[in-house]
C-alpha cells in the first residue's frame, strides 16, 4: 500500500514540494483510494509518515501547495490556524469567495477593500 501510493508521488529533493501526479479535486488537492475510503492524498502523506491526525484537526501545508505530499511540508492545524495563517501570508486578500471577506476581519481585525486588496493601514 505504501508503494502503490508513494508511486503516484513526484518526489524531489527534501525540502521541495512532492506533487501528487494521479487524480485532483478542482481546489487542486489530490485524491487517493484506500479500503473504500477517498482520502485526501496530503492526509494520507500525514498519516503515512507522521501518525494519525490528531482529533479536530486539518492536515494543513506550510508550502501552499494543495497538490504537495511531502510530509515536511505537512502540519495538523485547526481551521481558525489554517486561516490565520492563510491572513498572514496575504492569501485570504486574494480570495473572492463568500464569506472569506469575513472570515479574514474575524482574524485579523482588518478590513478588505474592493478588489480583494488590502485596507489601508494594513502592514
Amino acid at each position: 500500500m505504501p508503494d502503490r501510493f508513494w508511486s503516484k508521488v513526484a518526489i524531489r529533493g527534501i525540502d521541495d514540494c512532492w506533487e501528487w501526479r494521479a487524480g485532483r479535486r478542482p481546489s487542486g488537492y489530490g485524491m487517493f483510494a484506500h479500503e473504500g475510503k477517498i482520502w485526501g492524498a496530503h492526509r494520507f502523506a500525514f498519516t503515512l509518515m507522521i501518525g494519525e491526525i490528531p482529533e479536530g484537526k486539518f492536515v494543513c501545508h506550510t508550502c501552499d501547495n494543495p497538490p504537495c505530499c511531502n510530509p515536511g511540508h505537512l502540519v495538523p492545524g485547526t481551521a481558525r490556524e489554517n486561516a490565520h495563517d492563510a491572513a498572514a501570508k496575504h492569501r485570504l486578500a486574494r480570495s473572492h469567495e463568500p464569506g472569506w471577506d469575513g472570515l479574514f476581519q474575524a482574524i485579523t481585525g482588518k478590513q478588505l477593500v474592493s478588489g480583494g486588496a488590502w485596507g489601508p493601514g494594513v502592514e
